[in-house]
């Protein structure tokens, strides 16, 4: 039996299919044919020549031929150009083509277009080249592809945190989501995509540090660290505080002054009073004005009834000023940062422990009690305590009340100044 080279074999076949191809058999025709399409095949040439040469054959025969073009352009293709790698960290991941779904049983090699998806109780981390790390939280669908203006991530559902590297100029990072994109230069994040109870999309953004552009509907706002952003679907993006505290102070300060407009008084500064045991309170309040003593451009001092050991200061947009302190006086630095010193009474004040803010008694009651104030004034006070608190007495009555991670939280509106904790 005589054994046929791969030439041979590839000739038979092609005078096969192209016989079988034309309707009517004509030897000579097949035979040229068959030697021009080799000669080209020899040559590489491109796909546009292949194209033009058989445009001369009947309609038939150039069916059988697109086929032969089409095994060579596939064949010349080689693997698609890899960005990045994918590990998975627990669980089952998958990295899909289209039609096609392979698990992650380690790494795996990505490249642009690929689907990549954690089922439940499943996490993945995603290295980009330029060393941006992703990191697809349980139940998140996401695919990565190159654009012009760099690398983009289509977040069709679920949650990613991102640390982006530095991007080269004139490039960035970007995150789309249905109705909201976020461009990172460089950067950490989470971008969540939610659906809400009538079927439209929610993007919420939490930036860690640097700073990233929402845009939705149109409309950009930009996010500094410990900001969050929220874009609805076909809605412009607003911005607030992602510290659950400072964003409170922000409620509670601005319900403050709609209290005292309706009420013609003062408004005071809010506090957050956190119970933490016998006389002692976690402290959140605002930094009045006059408080603070400018000692150098772009530096002020806060001078505290007692150490401020742990201290923390905060704008009201969520940005964190860095602090020192020296004994009891707090030094806040403001260079850097877009905050004027007339608005330094709209900063946010955090003391982790404070003690003598409550006062107990032999029958182990716990109170607080606030002297009114000679002026007339409202302030917004809000205690949270143990959400089993026996409360027996409280006045004035609470204008909210609510139970949250096991605390319960009751604001009322008092006609005192505010707390003692400065000089």
């Amino acid at each position: 039996m005589k054994n046929n080279s791969e030439q041979d074999i590839f000739e038979e076949n092609l005078s096969k299919m192209l016989n079988a191809a034309m309707k009517k058999t004509n030897s000579d025709f097949e035979e040229n044919l068959t030697k021009a399409v080799l000669t080209e095949v020899d040559k590489q040439r491109s796909t546009v020549r292949y194209r033009l040469f058989f445009k001369r054959m009947s309609l038939t025969a150039a069916a059988a031929a697109v086929i032969v073009i089409a095994a060579i352009r596939f064949a010349n293709q080689g693997p698609a150009e890899s960005f990045g790698q994918v590990r998975n960290i627990y669980g089952i991941v998958t990295v899909s083509n289209g039609n096609t779904s392979e698990k992650v049983i380690e790494t795996a090699e990505i490249s642009t277009g690929q689907w990549i998806e954690t089922l439940s109780g499943s996490k993945a981390e995603i290295v980009l080249k330029d060393k941006s790390r992703l990191w697809p939280a349980p139940r998140t669908v996401l695919q990565i592809s190159n654009g012009k203006g760099g690398q983009q991530v289509l977040l069709q559902r679920g949650f990613v945190t991102i640390e982006a590297a530095k991007q080269p100029p004139g490039k960035s990072l970007t995150i789309k989501t249905d109705g909201s994109k976020v461009r990172v230069l460089g950067t950490s994040l989470d971008v969540r995509l939610v659906t809400k109870t009538d079927g439209s999309k929610r993007t919420r953004v939490s930036v860690a540090s640097g700073s990233v552009e929402l845009e939705s509907a149109g409309k950009k706002v930009t996010l500094s660290a410990n900001t969050e952003g929220i874009a609805d679907e076909g809605k412009t993006p607003v911005k607030r505080p992602s510290n659950l505290e400072v964003s409170e102070m922000a409620r509670l300060f601005n319900k403050n002054k709609e209290l005292a407009i309706q009420s013609n008084v003062k408004a005071g500064l809010p506090a957050i009073i956190d119970f933490k045991g016998g006389s002692s309170a976690a402290v959140w309040t605002m930094v009045p004005h006059d408080k603070l003593e400018e000692t150098n451009v772009g530096q002020y001092l806060l001078k505290l009834k007692d150490p401020p050991v742990g201290a923390k200061v905060f704008t009201l947009e969520g940005a964190e000023l860095p602090v020192s302190s020296q004994g009891r006086n707090l030094k806040i630095n403001f260079s850097g940062l877009d905050v004027a010193p007339s608005q330094a009474n709209q900063l946010v004040l955090y003391l982790p422990e404070i003690k003598g803010i409550f006062q107990s008694d032999e029958g182990n009651i716990t109170g607080f009690d606030r002297p009114a104030s000679s002026s007339p004034i409202v302030t917004l006070l809000q205690f949270r305590l143990p959400e089993l608190t026996n409360i027996e007495q409280i006045h004035p009555e609470p204008i909210e009340t609510a139970r949250k991670l096991n605390k319960l939280l009751i604001t009322v509106a008092t006609d005192s100044s505010m707390l003692e904790v400065f000089e």
